[in-house]
């Protein structure tokens, strides 16, 4: 079996002796994201995860096929300016890391602690969530999400800008 425990325990571990350190400065922006870890089938204990692949075959023509992925999925909330793992968290690969965001923060404030506090978080629309969103304004950490043009919140967002400019 995979030793996801072990991993996270010592990653945390190590964050919270660099923040004992004073590595950190006393507020950080960081970011949430997540990777996959790929393995064989073969390896005991791995997640799987069916995916829709585009390929072009030798005529150029375009075609969809589906593919099996293997392995881990880990998420790590880290200090964005020098890139310093500040918590991880290790799932299968098929796990949406939105399920662990809140975890993996919670994780990461504990680690830093009494040292340094999350002021700002970035993160992808993988861990966008009302409920995750919700419970960091209310610890008081800002957020940064990227949206599309076609969402609601950017449209949103553009009205405000233009409501202000027009003042």
């Amino acid at each position: 079996m995979f030793i996801s425990f072990e991993i996270e325990k010592f990653f945390n571990g190590v964050i919270n002796c660099l923040a004992k350190c004073r590595i950190f400065p006393r507020e950080i922006d960081a970011i949430i994201d997540s990777s996959d870890i790929r393995t064989t089938k073969k390896y005991k204990g791995c997640g799987s995860v069916t995916r829709t692949k585009t390929v072009i075959d030798k005529k150029g023509n375009k075609h969809k096929i589906e593919i099996t992925v293997y392995g881990w999925k880990i998420i790590v909330v880290f200090f964005s300016k020098l890139k310093i793992p500040l918590a991880c968290k290790v799932v299968k690969i098929q796990e949406s890391e939105n399920n662990y965001a809140s975890e993996v923060i919670e994780q990461a404030i504990k680690n830093i602690s009494p040292y340094s506090r999350i002021k700002r978080i970035s993160e992808d629309r993988g861990f966008l969530d009302g409920k995750d969103l919700w419970w960091l304004n209310q610890q008081g950490i800002e957020f940064v999400v990227p949206a599309k043009s076609d969402m609601d919140v950017y449209k949103d967002a553009k009205s405000f800008i233009g409501h202000k400019a027009d003042e």
